[in-house]
């Protein structure tokens, strides 16, 4: 059994998936809409723990703000000790990660993603209602959990028997975005990204006609 669920986000994406069978469930979640999903991002997470279920994966499958912001804000109103429970991974393509595949390293809070900013409610958990999303997944210490470098052609086996294929971006889209997106990103409140659409087509297509 596989459900999708498309959730409220703006102009975003907000995409619950839960699968399995006989009550045995996983579930993984798909970017997070505007700031505005981020209270019911936050239940769902919250749901899914008190059915003792788990998220194999939080995917942000790119960085902006209608796709981030969600999620940040939903995050932080989670606390630590169900975050922990309940997410095993974090797939999130960083500057970080994509440089040290390239065999490059920048000095300490250099990199792009350093600078990334989403607005969030403290909800009582006392943090500044703008942070860093790498610094709010170290105060609710789940950093461990994120895997930053994901490319065209991973494959991933996940809990439930879920077999995991990426088709976007490419090696060359994440070199492109250091090389040209990367410094422009810097200087912007709103940071602005898409990948080859072409490219993805082209993948997905060869995905469909595998059987």
């Amino acid at each position: 059994m596989v459900n999708v669920y498309l959730l409220p986000a703006d102009e975003g994406d907000f995409i619950w998936v839960k699968y399995g069978e006989k009550e045995n469930y996983a579930n993984i979640l798909i970017d997070g809409g505007t700031k505005d999903s981020g209270a019911e991002y936050a239940e769902v997470i919250e749901f899914i723990e008190s059915n003792g279920e788990a998220i194999e994966a939080i995917i942000l499958t790119h960085i902006d703000y209608d796709h981030l912001q969600g999620t940040v804000d939903g995050i932080s109103r989670v606390s630590s000790e169900t975050l922990k429970k309940t997410v095993k991974r974090i797939l999130f393509n960083t500057c970080r990660g994509i440089l040290r595949q390239q065999g490059q390293t920048l000095a300490k809070n250099e990199y792009a993603e350093d600078q990334i900013k989403g607005n969030i409610f403290s909800g009582g958990y006392g943090i500044e209602d703008t942070i860093a999303f790498m610094e709010l997944l170290k105060k609710k210490e789940i950093d461990d959990r994120l895997i930053d470098y994901i490319v065209s052609g991973s494959k991933l086996t996940w809990d439930k028997g879920a077999k995991i294929s990426f088709i976007s971006p490419g090696k060359k889209e994440l070199d492109n975005f250091i090389k040209k997106w990367e410094p422009y990103c810097r200087g912007q409140k709103t940071i602005l990204y898409t990948s080859n659409s072409e490219f993805v087509q082209n993948n997905l297509e060869m995905l469909m006609r595998k059987k």
